[in-house]
């Protein structure tokens, strides 16, 4: 297939430190080799894509700790297991969005920071890279710590905001809906 491959090799198999050019695709992978697949540290360039990760390999898949670099300037840090983002790890945005915590099979799943460019921070738990679960958002003054669905606030929670004022109750599609209790600045209270 005119694939190289430039390197060290044990009982006719590529073992040890080597480099291999994909021909077709351009893609190149440089590190070690364990009976002739990839395995202990190694860095791989996708031509096609762009992005290229270092770190560790187990048996020919991406497993243990490592990092991506994404063309755009995205990057993840952080655990491997079965060629995808598994375990806790950072992803960091190129426009400065900064996510750190579980995933599985490179999905944001579990519990979970981000800080937001803007200065936001959501602590809590995420579902398919959406909040969702029970978590906390302090933005600007403002807070809301309760339940969120699919990224948006719904359940039971509580928002507070800069002028003291602030709601405990339920909510519904990110408004409030149901059963609450609002004090505003001036400490009037309004149940309902």
């Amino acid at each position: 297939n005119g694939d190289t491959y430039d390197g060290q090799w044990y009982n006719g198999q590529m073992h040890g430190r080597g480099v291999y050019v994909y021909v077709q695709s351009g893609n190149v992978y440089d590190g070690e080799y364990q009976h002739h697949k990839k395995h202990g540290q190694g860095s791989f360039t996708y031509q096609e894509t762009g992005i290229v990760y270092k770190g560790a390999w187990d048996r020919g898949v991406k497993s243990g700790k490592g990092v991506t670099v994404f063309p755009n300037g995205d990057q993840y840090t952080g655990d491997f297991r079965d060629n995808e983002f598994n375990g806790v790890g950072t992803f960091v945005h190129a426009n400065g969005d900064r996510y750190t915590g579980q995933w599985v099979n490179s999905v944001q799943e579990g519990a979970g920071t981000m800080a937001y460019k803007d200065g936001a921070v959501y602590e809590g738990e995420w579902h398919n890279n959406k909040k969702h679960g029970k978590g906390k958002y302090v933005a600007s003054g403002s807070s809301y710590n309760g339940e969120w669905r699919q990224g948006i606030m719904h359940g039971h929670g509580e928002q507070a905001f800069p002028d003291g004022s602030h709601y405990t109750g339920e909510l519904a599609g990110g408004m409030r809906h149901g059963f609450g209790v609002f004090v505003d600045q001036d400490r009037s209270r309004y149940e309902g």
